[in-house]
């Protein structure tokens, strides 16, 4: 048996005995026992995120245009809009509205006039600026429904 088969068949049969052995722990818990957290404490989480809101470097626009230079991504005929929301995605009072033109790298104020491939997202403030602060993928602008995506057309862009 080839070792990845093999690996996959221990932990097949190691999961099929854990779960049956130690079933009843997880079915049927004691009359008392609390199952569900009735309580979530986001303030940590959302303290940190708001925190990147008022950074510095988010007073000069100039942000906009290093931060894509920094991230490398171009050569794509890809032209994105980018609006920074409040949390029910209408546009934040103080966020950024801009456009990034892949295909050069530029920043244009309007769409361009050739054809090519138009991505708009609208992101929650506080979870793109600490995107952006802090360098991290955005894969963090992904997870937990922080923006709203559409796309013309609409197909799944990558490099």
């Amino acid at each position: 048996m080839e070792t990845h088969h093999k690996f996959t068949f221990f932990v097949c049969v190691y999961f099929f005995h854990y779960t049956t052995k130690h079933r009843a722990a997880i079915t049927d818990p004691p009359a008392n026992a609390q199952i569900y957290k009735d309580k979530w404490d986001f303030d940590l989480y959302l303290n940190e995120l708001n925190g990147a809101i008022g950074s510095e470097i988010f007073k000069h626009k100039s942000w906009i245009q290093f931060y894509y230079s920094w991230a490398g991504f171009k050569n794509y005929n890809l032209v994105m809009r980018v609006i920074e929301t409040k949390d029910d995605f209408e546009p934040h009072a103080g966020g950024y509205d801009y456009l990034v033109d892949f295909l050069d790298l530029s920043f244009p104020t309007a769409r361009p006039g050739r054809e090519h491939f138009y991505i708009e997202i609208k992101n929650r403030i506080s979870v793109m600026r600490s995107t952006v602060l802090h360098g991290r993928l955005w894969d963090d602008l992904y997870i937990g429904f922080q923006n709203h995506i559409s796309r013309d057309p609409d197909i799944y862009h990558h490099k």
